[in-house]
């Protein structure tokens, strides 16, 4: 007889006993009451729990809605920045680095020039980086848009200063 046969034959009473692992009485469960021998017990849901998730969800919800900033800050759109640009990526990056030009000569080094040049800031630009395949006319709504948004920030950067 092998060590293993002797251990349970000596310890059997407290095998028997014993609680199966966790985990065992489920698997047990289940084959039980696919035999029908038992009864399917139903779930019963954890109401505490639930109600806590739910007072939460509504508290951050409530939290969202009624804490508002101090000062909400309006985004500023100016769609004519290429009004009187040509309507070749040329014409308007020529257009973009004009006003460019003319921000970092309103605004003092000491009042943010650094500042306007980090935001325009492009190691390559990106008339430079748009594809050939692309025509002249999707080249300029690119750089419309992209141009457009990068002299916005400028103005708020600007408005900013004048607070």
């Amino acid at each position: 007889m092998s060590d293993l046969e002797k251990y349970i034959k000596e310890n059997s009473r407290k095998m028997d006993a014993a609680e199966p692992a966790s985990g065992h009485e489920l698997r047990f469960l289940d084959k039980l009451e696919d035999a029908g021998l038992v009864e399917k017990k139903t779930v019963r849901l954890n109401w505490r729990r639930i109600t806590l998730a739910v007072s939460v969800a509504a508290a951050i919800i409530v939290g969202f809605v009624l804490i508002k900033p101090a000062e909400e800050i309006a985004l500023v759109k100016h769609t004519d920045w290429f009004a009187n640009a040509e309507s070749t990526p040329e014409g308007v990056y020529e257009a973009y680095y004009n006003q460019f030009q003319k921000d970092c000569q309103e605004v003092s080094a000491y009042d943010g020039e650094d500042v306007i040049e980090d935001i325009t800031n492009e190691p390559i630009p990106l008339i430079d980086q748009l594809p050939d395949e692309l025509s002249d006319a999707e080249k300029v709504a690119i750089l419309q848009e992209h141009y457009g948004n990068l002299l916005d920030a400028v103005v708020q950067y600007k408005e900013t200063l004048a607070r």
